[in-house]
């Protein structure tokens, strides 16, 4: 490959893995960049069962572990899908020097210091959001120690433009999501989580976080850039090319600048 080599860290949303990521990986290291998909606790591969995640800390702590890892010079380009935007935000006040940018595709851009419980409950009065296009859940049940995706929930809301052998992927790799997330509270000095510049990616036929979550979202916590993919909830198993020639483009403008 000629020009610059970047590297790209992805973090996956509620139930998924590194394995969500498998295309975009490939695409990215087929043409010399460097991309680290990893598993938060309980998550993918991770040995640890969701019943012993007991804070959102706990559940973010291989992210922070490797931000921590890398060397004090180098930048990432940081991309985030759907809850892992949560982990974007903790990360971008532990590590802004670490971060060139936050990639937000269609995640969860919460506010310093409101609890995600507060946030969601917000995204309720404001948009078409629902629990029931995430969990399956009503809002008011008491939920157990993980929090699940039906076969219904993730076939209408969350993979509806995906190939069916992505689908059943999905169905046989996924994990519970530790409850214990939803009573996250981000808080770390603004002008800190602030200082790292944000790109949200918009997903016109997102399903689980419809366009008008994704507004208000945007509209409220306004991002460095907004950019758009024409598909659903998961692009990396749906527009796999065009994900990855949208990461390119943002690691071309935010590193480079």
């Amino acid at each position: 490959m000629e020009g610059k080599s970047y590297h790209f860290v992805l973090v996956h949303g509620a139930c998924h893995g590194a394995w969500c990521w498998y295309k975009t990986i490939d695409l990215l290291e087929k043409v010399g960049h460097k991309a680290t998909a990893i598993d938060l606790a309980a998550s993918g591969q991770h040995p640890a069962d969701v019943r012993s995640v007991t804070s959102f800390e706990q559940y973010n702590q291989p992210l922070i572990n490797l931000l921590a890892s890398l060397e004090a010079s180098e930048k990432v380009i940081l991309v985030g899908h759907s809850t892992g935007g949560l982990s974007l935000a903790d990360a971008s006040g532990r590590f802004p020097n670490k971060i060139a940018a936050a990639v937000y595709v269609s995640a969860l851009m919460f506010l310093n210091g409101v609890t995600i419980a507060e946030d969601i409950q917000l995204l309720l009065k404001k948009s078409d959001f629902t629990y029931e296009m995430v969990f399956g859940i009503d809002s008011e049940i008491v939920r157990p120690a993980g929090l699940t995706l039906t076969r219904d929930v993730v076939r209408k809301f969350f993979c509806n433009l995906c190939l069916s052998q992505d689908v059943v992927l999905s169905e046989l790799l996924r994990r519970p999501y530790p409850a214990c997330c939803l009573n996250a509270e981000i808080k770390h000095p603004v002008d800190v989580v602030e200082s790292v510049r944000r790109v949200f990616v918009k997903l016109a036929k997102d399903k689980a976080i419809p366009i008008s979550a994704q507004d208000f979202m945007i509209s409220r916590h306004p991002p460095d850039q907004v950019l758009s993919l024409d598909t659903d909830h998961s692009p990396f198993f749906s527009a796999p090319q065009q994900l990855h020639d949208l990461l390119l483009q943002t690691a071309q403008t935010f590193c480079d600048s």
